[in-house]
């Protein structure tokens, strides 16, 4: 139980660190957004990876009611992609929704990757 803890802190402090380098535009060519672009492309690797390696059945783990699930949490990656992405790329968001109406590994899986191809389309902008 103490290792999805810890899966989920690690993917919520990923998440930090990747909005928190959001915020500078990918466009320009200097080395912030060089390290961003590659920071960007890490974290997409491990999120993708840790979210098709964690089994159908732990997708639903709370290590407590008051948090959020791993699929739940998943789901809040890819809606904050669109979200945070959606600006870069001057777009209304298409909020999916998908922390909302996604359940299974499967669906939320695809989603997130969904979420990762729309932002790499923020990344050349």
């Amino acid at each position: 139980m103490q290792a999805t803890v810890k899966v989920g802190q690690v993917l919520r402090t990923l998440l930090v660190l990747f909005l928190a380098s959001a915020a500078v535009a990918f466009a320009q060519d200097n080395p912030l957004s060089t390290w961003n672009k590659s920071t960007y492309g890490k974290v997409k690797d491990v999120l993708l990876r840790s979210a098709e390696k964690v089994p159908e059945e732990n997708y639903s783990f709370k290590p407590t009611d008051a948090v959020r699930s791993f699929g739940q949490i998943v789901g809040h990656v890819a809606d904050a992609q669109y979200t945070f992405c959606s600006i870069v790329l001057g777009e209304k968001n298409p909020a999916p929704k998908v922390e909302e109406t996604k359940t299974a590994k499967a669906d939320l899986f695809a989603a997130l990757k969904d979420a990762f191809a729309y932002c790499d389309r923020a990344t050349m902008a």
